[in-house]
């Protein structure tokens, strides 16, 4: 989309009293008009609320919807809810280059996601179950597609046998999840899923 600059200086009696610079970003027309949109930005302002904008033709912008700011429920409160799909270890051995089959694990994930943390649950298809304590978000502020992130260190991944090799670093936004080994590790792991949607 193209940017342009523009300068606005305000003048009374003669005399500039205001000089204002400010950029326009083209939407492919010099004023759109007949078109509409409206979209929940998840996790915004915070983690578990989301903030419902539209399309203002005036404004040629969006706004906020009147009302538009509220919590989430189910999956979408702030990446908490259920997620189903896989925990993969890495066949390859990237410490001795041995190469081995990955290993793929069927599992469902629980995040809860509350007071600036994350808790995490791993519940394989096979009946073990492996629950992480809460750690704290990172960063406490959703990124842009409303995902909300949190690292387990070696030590809180200790007792599950699934991340014994190392810490996880795990992203959720109330539809899929994404985690991978947050240290250097001779198996790593990754983790993929989405949520189940009624």
């Amino acid at each position: 989309m193209p940017s342009n600059i523009h300068r606005v200086i305000a003048f009374a009696d003669g005399v500039p009293f205001g000089d204002v610079r400010f950029s326009a970003v083209s939407l492919g027309a010099e004023y759109l008009t007949g078109k509409t949109g409206v979209y929940s930005l998840r996790n915004f302002p915070d983690p578990g609320k989301s903030t419902t904008v539209a399309w203002d033709e005036g404004k040629q912008n969006f706004s906020i919807v009147p009302g538009g700011v509220g919590y989430w429920d189910g999956v979408e409160n702030g990446g908490s809810g259920t997620y189903y799909g896989a925990l993969t270890v890495q066949g390859l051995d990237v410490c001795t280059f041995t190469r081995g089959p990955d290993q793929t694990r069927y599992r469902k994930f629980i995040v809860a996601t509350k007071t600036g943390q994350l808790q995490l649950r791993a519940e394989f298809a096979d009946g073990e179950v492996c629950e992480l304590s809460a750690t704290p978000l990172s960063p406490a502020r959703p990124l842009v597609d409303g995902t909300v992130s949190a690292r387990f260190g070696a030590a809180d991944v200790a007792a599950c046998s699934a991340f014994a090799d190392g810490g996880l670093d795990v992203e959720v936004n109330g539809t899929l999840i994404r985690a991978r080994s947050a240290l250097r590790t001779c198996h790593p792991v990754s983790v993929t899923g989405a949520a189940a949607r009624p």
